[in-house]
């Protein structure tokens, strides 16, 4: 199996069942590398799973785990948004909405846990939530186009379909 064009390679397409792996192993990279450098800096990982609101260096440290795997989430991303014949800039939203949630978190503004914590007068909580909820709506609707949308049958200016004939690393 090729793992290098499945994490490095913007070129090509790939299946939903490909895209699923890939996604599957950033989102365990990403945690993996959260939790590691919590543990070095000092800090308690449990805030993922004890519901608690997460401090400013939880997030810092969210955002640079975010940062370090963004390259292979993008390299899936894009191959396979290219097999449903679109273009990748259509994943930027998500991408950038993915990293402002993140960078979100440790301000006191938490739209995941519904609430704000600040005196600041610029973020009202209303466009807080409309911005979440957009992006949420979208980030749904990815999953939607590159999980579960069946590709583009027969060649196309991306690659050749990946269901036609073997993988490049199958």
């Amino acid at each position: 199996m090729n793992w290098k064009f499945l994490f490095f390679s913007f070129k090509g397409r790939i299946s939903r069942k490909w895209w699923w792996i890939g996604i599957f192993w950033v989102v365990l990279l990403t945690y993996g590398l959260s939790i590691a450098m919590l543990w070095m800096i000092g800090e308690d990982p449990t805030y993922y799973w004890n519901d608690q609101l997460p401090t400013p260096r939880h997030a810092l440290v969210d955002v640079i785990a975010f940062l370090l795997t963004v390259r292979i989430g993008l390299a899936i991303d894009i191959k396979r948004i290219h097999d449903r014949a679109r273009t990748a800039y259509l994943l930027v939203p998500l991408y950038l909405g993915e990293l402002a949630l993140i960078a979100m978190d440790g301000t006191g503004v938490n739209p995941l846990y519904f609430t704000v914590e600040t005196t600041n007068p610029l973020l009202m909580p209303n466009m807080l939530y409309g911005f979440f909820l957009a992006i949420l709506i979208y980030a749904i609707w990815m999953i939607i186009e590159l999980g579960l949308g069946r590709g583009t049958p027969g060649s196309s200016k991306y690659g050749p379909d990946p269901l036609a004939q073997p993988q490049p690393f199958e």
